[in-house]
């Protein structure tokens, strides 16, 4: 993998590249958000010989000739274009044409694929399972399917089919294909306006009512698992770890393990980070809090190096203030994202219908937390009146007994 200078052949910019990014069959500009494919980009180079300036093809087969000493030299090496994949393009998988590899992640490879009646793109994920693995990866990829095929919401992405392939053995699940980009790369390359975070808190949060309906925890929201499409709208993806309920109406298929710990540990809640298996959709909020912070600001709550450091911090320590980081942002957003990432889930909005209704508060410019008090607050209300009816009762009391004689 090296580094190299490409152009653009849509805003002709200039833009640096890792040749890692030809595993995904394309780069991606920058600065205009264009992909190319490999077989049109043009990289910038020099020539070893005369020292001239020359676009040359990233082409790793044929070696580049100089346009002015006419010397051949190499760009590319063969290692840097040949990507090891389940599929390649071209080839033909079930009812479907490969198209190009999108990306990969676990045991699971994700090509964009077109139907070959129907005509219509399709993102494919593949798994290939190891011989010595159980059936506990096989079900939970299936479960991954069940869980969002179930859903039907336009904020998280649609599942067509699942199923297993008698030829290779690989499992896979057919779902829509979404022409755009996740928000981690488009945050990267603007500053965010309050009113596009205000537009994505809401429509997570609307996403997540629906999971909460079907007593679904998603349990790995960030940045990269929500897709923006050309049209700018979200789609929640990867269920693959989700948390299905009691109230989950998909059977008695349980695949967590207790004391098990999955997901992100710069988004996972304090409560996650301790036991994933003991969380709500409170957990949830506070991963779409962190994946807020990180899009307003540009970084991560906390980053400990290792996956346990974070974990530690992300239990024990306070993030950088946001209003610090972005002062522009208004004092009721900032509050909000702060409730939404308290360190005790009872602290949080309690469901996603609470959320959304803050989140809509904010949006107008007003407090989220107008008449809302907390659990303390309100239990020292409650104790106070039951002590007040309990004298009052005696006092009632007191006037209709008999006076003394």
């Amino acid at each position: 993998m090296s580094l190299h200078t490409a152009i653009c052949p849509v805003c002709i910019r200039e833009f640096e590249f890792k040749t890692a990014s030809f595993r995904t069959g394309c780069a991606v500009c920058p600065h205009c958000g264009a992909e190319i494919e490999q077989k049109t980009l043009r990289l910038v180079t020099f020539c070893p010989d005369c020292h001239a300036r020359q676009f040359a093809a990233a082409d790793a087969s044929v070696p580049h000739i100089c346009t002015e000493c006419g010397s051949a030299f190499q760009v590319l090496d063969k290692s840097d274009t040949v990507p090891d994949h389940l599929l390649s393009p071209g080839d033909f998988f079930d009812k479907y044409r490969i198209v190009r590899f999108l990306g990969s992640g676990g045991m699971a490879e994700v090509y964009r694929a077109e139907h070959l009646l129907l005509g219509a793109p399709r993102a494919l994920k593949l798994m290939k399972l190891p011989e010595e693995s159980s059936d506990l990866s096989r079900k939970r990829f299936f479960r991954e399917a069940r869980l969002t095929c179930s859903l039907v919401h336009p904020n998280i992405v649609k599942v067509f089919d699942i199923g297993c392939d008698d030829k290779t053995g690989y499992l896979f699940i057919v779902m829509e294909y979404i022409d755009g980009e996740n928000l981690e790369r488009y945050a990267a390359r603007r500053q965010l306006s309050e009113r596009e975070l205000l537009e994505i808190l809401r429509e997570m949060a609307s996403a997540l009512n629906v999971l909460g309906r079907r007593g679904i925890v998603h349990r790995d929201i960030k940045p990269c698992n929500i897709m923006r499409t050309r049209d700018g709208v979200l789609k929640l993806m990867d269920l693959g770890i989700a948390k299905a309920g009691p109230f989950a109406t998909l059977g008695n298929l349980t695949l967590t393990m207790e004391r098990s710990v999955f997901g992100t540990p710069a988004y996972s809640s304090p409560e996650q980070c301790r036991n994933a298996h003991d969380v709500d959709v409170r957990s949830d909020i506070y991963s779409l809090g962190a994946t807020l912070y990180h899009l307003a600001s540009g970084r991560i709550p906390f980053d400990g190096g290792t996956p346990v450091e974070t974990m530690m911090k992300v239990i024990h320590d306070i993030p950088p203030s946001l209003a610090g980081l972005r002062p522009d942002l208004s004092v009721n957003f900032v509050r909000l994202i702060d409730r939404m990432m308290r360190k005790e889930p009872e602290d949080r909005p309690h469901n996603a219908t609470e959320l959304l209704r803050m989140t809509e508060e904010v949006m107008k410019g007003r407090s989220p937390f107008a008449g809302i008090f907390s659990p303390l607050v309100l239990s020292i209300t409650a104790l106070a009146c039951c002590m007040f009816g309990i004298a009052v009762l005696f006092f009632v009391l007191w006037l209709k007994s008999p006076a003394p004689s």
